[in-house]
Parts: structure tokens; sequence; C-alpha cells
């Protein structure tokens, strides 16, 4: 139906516009047509047969890839950024955009993956650990109903419950290496008696213990979901360190663990996924230091989860976590390494196209043709000129982490591009790659727009002003500082680089004194980080003995910004003028444009 949709707008009703008339005649229509009804008819012979049609834009999420074999095979790409920092014996926190490859990766670092697909993951590292993999939705899934405040009695259930989803993950994988490597599971036996007492009916000598105590443990997941009672005098498994035992039973009796770590990979650990009170109650198990058990925790960002740990006390980074940020990292990622990168996620997704196949993302898309300066000193020369954003240049340009935003995009302009491209006409046009970049920009801003104070979900509508939509902020936020890096690209003075005087091409921001932001703009400051709407450099830069915050706007917004890619120059703010920025974003152009014309040569806004 999309290809009949396709045919009838690009084909039938395509019109000449210097002749008039319709473009094609009835001829080559009808040729096209009878192409159009063998390829529909191939599909549904090859759906018949039960034989796959692969598609590019296929399985946009890890959970969508099921056990594939095959797919995880084709599809996953051990180089992801990062990885050796994640593999680190740390408790580790990992954030980024959305659609970025947590969930793929932390469930491919699994013992119980190496075993389905029937090979390691090839990611250097992962031989020296033992992964185990559970998403939050899975215990949000098992209780709806969690009220707003926890008694006791609640709490040791949810720890219950937590802990027999990860003993559940463990004895399925128990169960994956037992076919190979036949172990005796009588110590697992006396464990449970020791655990659940005459809850659990133990077995005889030498039955198939782990098959029973699987039947068992998803048994007892559905008491503790329901929350029956009288059947439990206590949650056996609320104690805090039944991790910790189960970890040094297994070292002691499963021969191929071989005393190797255990990291635990729990995923979507997010406000409000997980809501912050469970998460306090969590937090004392998930960053216990342990020299045997370590758990990786991924979050949507770096303020998305609750930074309490056991007695209330605040949890440190460094001290109690290391923080990944696949975003921030992706800032400072070299070009070819990206271009290597995104290549080899590419190339499995282009062979699946019935044109493309054997072709690369640079035959796909082509070369950039100019420099950022080049491409600024055009906008500067004419602000009218129509720019086209084309090339693998751009491509790689526009990504922040997202892996699933890049395939979408390329989606669409194979789409767009799908006649030509059946014509052997490649690379696709700079006005398609244009266009799908822009679009993308577009419904990123229109996504903002609508997103929720991130305390709503604490502090329900009394956390937005009254009349005030919350993402319609940010958005002026973000249209405001478009439009002063827009202003000094076309106006401002020219910047010495790469050694001449080019227009100063900024997508950064940066507070030059001490950053401190009162509550009314730290509202709005969150709202940005926590959607990645700007992006957060913890590298941060010292200013006079001070590290202040780098903020760099969500590269796929430059192309509908009419921005560069150049990262060399920034905005520098102090911070007064960013918490007007934030508070008072449609007020701020119109003083930063005053104090400029005031003093056209100043290099900071003061």
């Amino acid at each position: 139906y999309p290809r009949m949709d396709e045919f009838l707008k690009k084909k039938i009703l395509e019109v000449d516009s210097t002749q008039g008339g319709h473009v094609h005649k009835p001829a080559t229509l009808l040729r096209n047509f009878k192409e159009l009804i063998k390829e529909a008819e191939q599909e549904s012979a090859a759906a018949a047969s039960g034989k796959d049609i692969k598609e590019p834009g296929d399985y946009l999420s890890a959970e969508a890839l099921g056990h594939r074999i095959e797919e995880w095979k084709n599809l996953f790409v051990p180089e992801f950024p990062a990885a050796h920092d994640l593999l680190s014996k740390n408790i580790t926190v990992l954030t980024g955009a959305r659609g970025c490859g947590k969930t793929m990766s932390f469930r491919r670092l699994t013992a119980f993956m190496d075993k389905v697909i029937g090979e390691p993951s090839g990611i250097k590292g992962a031989d020296q650990f033992i992964g185990f993999y559970l998403n939050c939705r899975d215990l949000v899934d098992a209780f709806p109903w969690i009220p707003p405040k926890l008694n006791t009695k609640i709490q040791q259930q949810i720890i219950h419950y937590f802990h027999l989803a990860w003993f559940s993950e463990i004895t399925k994988t128990l169960a994956q290496y037992e076919t190979e490597t036949p172990e005796s599971f009588n110590w697992l036996d006396d464990f449970m008696k020791d655990i659940f007492g005459k809850n659990y009916a133990s077995l005889p000598m030498d039955a198939n213990v782990l098959a029973h105590v699987r039947a068992f443990i998803e048994d007892e997941k559905e008491r503790c979901r329901f929350g029956i009672k009288g059947v439990l005098k206590y949650w056996s498994l609320s104690r805090l360190d039944f991790l910790d035992i189960l970890q040094t039973k297994m070292e002691l009796n499963v021969s191929w663990i071989y005393k190797r770590p255990s990291f635990f990979f729990l995923d979507d650990y997010t406000i409000p996924i997980v809501t912050r009170d469970v998460q306090r109650i969590l937090n004392p198990i998930i960053f216990k230091r342990r020299s045997n058990l370590f758990f990786k925790i991924s979050t949507e960002s770096s303020n998305s989860f609750e930074r309490e740990g056991l007695h209330g006390k605040p949890l440190e980074l460094h001290q109690d976590f290391e923080l990944i940020d696949l975003a921030s990292d992706n800032i400072h990622q070299d070009k070819k390494e990206k271009v290597n990168l995104l290549s080899k996620i590419f190339l499995p997704r282009i062979d699946r196209h019935a044109y493309l196949r054997g072709k690369s993302l640079l035959d796909v898309l082509g070369k950039v043709p100019i420099s950022n300066n080049e491409l600024a000193l055009q906008m500067r020369d004419d602000p009218r000129k129509t720019i086209y954003y084309h090339g693998i240049g751009a491509f790689v340009g526009i990504w922040t982490s997202d892996i699933r935003s890049m395939i979408q995009i390329f989606m669409d302009m194979l789409r767009e591009a799908n006649g030509k491209l059946k014509q052997g006409s490649l690379p696709i046009e700079k006005t398609i790659q244009d266009k799908c970049y822009r679009s993308a920009g577009g419904e990123f801003l229109g996504f903002a727009e609508s997103v929720k104070n991130p305390s709503f979900w604490e502090k329900g509508p009394s956390s937005t002003k009254r009349g005030e939509r919350y993402g319609t902020h940010l958005k002026d936020i973000v249209e405001t500082f478009v439009k002063v890096s827009r202003y000094e690209l076309t106006k401002g003075p020219l910047v010495s680089n790469e050694g001449r005087m080019n227009p100063k091409q900024a997508f950064r921001l940066e507070i030059i004194d001490k950053f401190d932001l009162p509550d009314n703009a730290f509202r709005y400051y969150e709202g940005l980080v926590r959607w990645h709407i700007f992006l957060q450099d913890w590298r941060g830069k010292s200013v006079r003995g001070m590290m202040t915050p780098r903020l760099y706007l969500n590269r796929i917004l430059i192309p509908f910004c009419n921005l560069t890619f150049s990262s060399h120059d920034n905005i520098q703010l102090r911070n007064e003028e960013f918490i007007k920025l934030l508070t008072e974003p449609k007020a701020f152009f119109e003083y930063w444009e005053k104090k400029r014309k005031e003093d056209p040569k100043q290099g900071h806004l003061f």
C-alpha cells in the first residue's frame, strides 16, 4: 500500500511545471505499474513460503529482536562507544540519547545471549565476567498498583520480587549451560531450603533440581505479585545481601563461572518508569560496594535517577558509581571513528535493500562538497540563499548517539528516493537528504514542545505554573539560542578559525563564571538536559579555577536551524545571563542584540 501511494503521487499525479500536463506517458505508467505488481507478487510468495522479507528499517528496538539468532549476528556491532569504561569492574550508570543502543548492548553482554546465539559477543573484555540482564519494566509491569507511600511491608515485597526476577534470569542462564556442561545442582536444592524453609519442597537426590527451582521461582513471583496474605510470614528475599550470597554459592559450585565476577545489567532504571520511592528502596542493593558483583544501570539521562543511597546518604559520582554519558562521549569522538562506526552499523541494513546490496554508506550519501567555514560564508554572504545539508559528513554530523533516529532518517531518504534508486542513481539527491534532515529536526523540536517538567511525576500539575506550557518554554529557549547563534554567524564579527578569519559558528553554550541557578531557572535547565535538547559536556571547562558547564545543542537540530557542524566556537554567557535566557527567553534576544549593537567588537555578552 505505501508503494501504491507513492506510485499515485509521484507517477500518475506528477505534473511538469514548465510545459504543463503530466510528466509520464500512459505506456510508461502501465509498464511501471506491471513492475509494481510483479514485486508485490514476489513478496507475497516469499511471505507464503515462510521466508522473511528483510527491510533496512527492521528492529528499531532491541526488544523487537527477541531471540532471532541470525538477526543478532547480522545487526549487532560490538564496537560501541565507551565499551571499555562500561566493562570496568565498577558500578556504572550508562546514559545517552533515547535509542542510542543501551538495551541492545546490555542484552548482548549476557551469558544467556552468548548461548542462544552460539558465540561470544566479540566485545573486548566480555570474557572477564558473567552477565545477567533485567529490564525494570518487568518490575513495573508486576506492580502497576504501587501506592505513592510505601510502608515497610510493601518495601519488603518489592525487594523480594526484585531478587526473584534476578534469580529467574540466573537460573535461566544456568539451564542454557546445563545442556553442554552437566552440573550437580544439589547445592541449589540446599540453598533453596535455607532461604525458603518449609515453603520449598525438596526433590529426591539426582532429580532435575534446576527445573524444579525454576518452576518454584515463577510460582513465587506470581504469589508475590498478587501479595496473597498468609502464604509467607515474611518475604524471604527481602534481605539486602541475597545476591551476594547467591554469587558466592555460584562461584563455589558452578564450574564454568571460574570465579569470574557477575555483572548485573539493569535496564531502564529511570524516573518515572521506576518511581523515586522505589529507587530509594533498591539503591542500597544496586550501589553496594562489592568485590565480585557489579551493577550496570541504564537511565534516560544523568538526572533521571534518584541519588539517595542507604539511610539517605547521597550517592556521589566517582565515589559510589561511574557515569558514562554516550551523548557526551559522542561530542568528543573522532570524526573518522564516527564514520567507521556508522558505516558498520548501516552496512547490513543497506544490504537488505533490493537496489543497494553491496553499497556503502558513502556510496548512498556521497561526500560533503564544502567545509563548515565555506558553508558559513555562504550563509553570511546571502542569508536567504538555499542551503542543502547532504553527504556522509552531514549524516555523521547530526549524530548524537541516537542510532534509532539515524535509522529512521535513513529510511525516510530511501523512501523518498526509491524511484531513482531503482534506476541505479546514487548518491541520493541532495534535495531529498536535506528535506529528511530538516524534517527530523522539526520533529525533534516538536517533541521538545510536548515534554513535561521532570518534577511533574512527583509533584503533579502544581510543578507547572498556571497558564504555562513547560515544553513550549523549552522550545522558546532553543529558538532564542539559535537566533543568537545565527546573529553571530551572519552579522557578528569574524573570528579566527583554521588560520583565517571566518564567521562565528556556535552550537555550544558556555558559562564563564560561577554556575549557580535558582529553582525557577533550574527547572528549565533540568528539562533541557533530561530530554537531550542540549547535551551536557561532562568534561566541562575550567574558568578562573572553577568547573563550569558546557552545553551543546542537539545536533539533529543543526540543519533545521541553519547552523553548521563546526564545534570550534561557542556562545559565552555569564550565570546571570544564562538565568535570563532560561526564564525569559523571548526577551533575551532583544537584550542581547542591544548589547551587541552598542559594542559590536565585544567578544562576550557583557
